[in-house]
């Protein structure tokens, strides 16, 4: 049974160093740096706003507060 799983687990992976580092490198070839680069500023760009929005939000709810 043992052999069995470590048969196929080598089948699997092909344990060879060169096929190890080229996987990855053929992966990250793949991905468009542009359009990630796109993603997280308009993501970091839209929290911002959320952030920005609530703390107005807060200053608007303390003065209420200090008029009761």
């Amino acid at each position: 049974m043992k052999n069995k799983v470590k048969n196929t687990i080598k089948k699997k992976l092909n344990l060879s160093g060169v096929n190890l580092i080229e996987q990855p490198l053929k992966i990250l070839k793949k991905i468009n740096i542009e359009k990630l680069t796109k993603i997280t500023s308009l993501s970091l760009a839209e929290t911002y706003k959320n952030f920005k929005r609530n703390i107005k939000q807060k200053e608007k709810n303390k003065i209420e507060l200090f008029k009761r």
